[in-house]
Order: structure tokens, then sequence, then C-alpha cells
């Protein structure tokens, strides 16, 4: 979620009419309010794009597609915008709310750690098709996976470490989710 709520106590039906075909801002609907989503840091832009050029990449030919930003999920009357989604509904050029997701993932920042840890966390476990739901530290090497399969307890990767998404049968060097992130004055490549 990005900034202060614009309007409270409104209904889904509300939100799909007034809000969701927004083309210019993207705005969530959370128990009822509505919150406009803010911009994003370079790490958290740059670590978003590395992990859906990975999925893509590894997803080619393949019936799930990863979505960067831009498709919403819908979950007990709420809708949020992860990071990047793996969906595997039907693609269709005017779908803006993913179908089936399989995978979340949320790079976390400031203003939106604890609710990407709590409420969402506990949300997005309704969502039948979710396998797993990833969050990633943008200031230090460090990702959680919740599994389904595993009752949603996480699983933490960190420096060195191969990052396994289940549900893709697809594991990823976790240096490659922060090629060109720089901690302190050391830019990440991968060779």
């Amino acid at each position: 979620m990005g900034q202060l709520p614009q309007s409270n106590d409104i209904s889904v039906e509300q939100y799909l009419t007034q809000y969701a075909n927004d083309t210019y801002e993207k705005w969530e609907l959370v128990d009822g309010m509505v919150y406009a989503m803010g911009g994003a840091s370079s790490h958290h832009a740059t670590i978003c794009l590395n992990i859906a050029s990975t999925l893509k990449q590894n997803l080619k030919d393949k019936p799930c597609k990863p979505y960067m930003n831009d498709l919403r999920v819908n979950v007990s009357n709420n809708y949020y915008y992860p990071d990047v989604v793996v969906d595997c509904g039907q693609t269709h050029i005017n779908r803006m709310t993913a179908e089936k997701p399989l995978l979340i993932i949320e790079v976390l920042s400031k203003s939106t750690a604890f609710i990407d840890r709590t409420k969402k966390l506990l949300d997005y476990q309704e969502i039948i098709s979710l396998q797993e739901y990833v969050l990633i530290e943008q200031t230090m090497m460090k990702v959680i996976i919740y599994r389904r399969h595993q009752q949603w307890q996480g699983q933490t990767y960190q420096k060195g470490d191969t990052v396994a998404f289940a549900s893709l049968d697809l594991v990823v060097p976790i240096e490659a989710i922060y090629e060109d992130i720089v901690f302190g004055d050391n830019p990440l490549k991968v060779l």
C-alpha cells in the first residue's frame, strides 16, 4: 500500500467504478479504504525488473505468465497491486485482475513492509490458486518465501543461497535477484 487513504468505507462496486480503471494512478482497496499507490526507489524497481525478467525467461512457452506492478489481485473484497504476480489465468487484452495467481512477490519498503508481512500475508493465503508468497528486502540480500504446502511458514534465503520457487520448479541464485543493486559502495554484478 502506498499513501494515506483517499476515501474511506467504500464498497467493492464503488471501487471498481470509480478507481479500478484509472489509467493514470493505481489504487488499492483495503478493508473499505482506498489508497493511492506511491512511487518506488531505484532498488525497488531494479529488483522487480530482475525477478520479473528471470521469471519471464523461465516461463516462456508455459501457461503461467509473470506481470509487474499493474495486474491487481482480488482477495476478500480487497484489491492489491503486487510488485510481481505469476498468473495462470486466461490471457486477454482487457484483463486487469489476476484470475489464478500462483506466485505473488512484494519488494519491501519502509511504507509497505508492515502490511506486506501481516495483512497481505494473511489475505493472500485465502487465494485458492496461490502456492507461494515472496517477500524481498531491498536494503539487504534477504528473501523470504511462504508456501502453502508448508502451512505458510517462511523460509529465508540470504547471500550465497539459491532461491527455490517450488510452484514453478525453478531455482535462482539470490545474487541474480539483486543484480546491479548497490549495498554500501559495492555494486553487485552477476557474471
